[in-house]
């Protein structure tokens, strides 16, 4: 599938796992879309010599970019413009499972919390390695407001 390039990559710009970029090379009418890995690779999608950009073989003879980031397709011109979303409280739907004390949670999983009194509920999601071995506990629960 050939979709909108998301923006370009960016020497020295600061990226974290599941970013997407895109590379074109000089001449070329499509793009290169890569995807920053995640942690601990993830540390190195802003390095330069992980830069989906860099060509020189400065990983043990071979380009470092795979190291840091994966190609996931191909792009042409832009992501398509959309119009400015709205928000309607009394239209919400699709919230994943409540949070449950005492359940396992992983890398990516999403959770919903109403509050006491409220209408409508917000969205955790469980944040990668190492951070997720903490997702299940009471202390790290988005039920904990202490």
């Amino acid at each position: 599938n050939v979709e909108g390039c998301p923006e370009e990559y960016d020497d020295g710009s600061e990226y974290y796992a599941g970013d997407r970029v895109s590379v074109t090379a000089a001449g070329e009418d499509y793009g290169k879309i890569f995807a920053c890995k995640g942690w601990p690779e993830s540390d190195h999608c802003g390095t330069d010599a992980y830069s989906p950009l860099n060509t020189e073989k400065l990983c043990n003879g071979d380009v470092c970019w795979p190291q840091a980031w994966n190609r996931v397709g191909g792009c042409l011109g832009s992501y398509s413009p959309t119009g400015t979303p709205t928000f309607d409280p009394a239209n919400v739907e699709g919230c994943p499972e409540e949070y449950d004390d005492g359940s396992e949670y992983y890398a990516g999983d999403r959770v919903s919390v109403t509050a006491a009194g409220e209408d409508y509920g917000k969205i955790f999601a469980c944040k990668g390695w190492p951070e997720s071995d903490h997702c299940g506990t009471d202390a790290y629960s988005p039920l904990n407001t202490e």
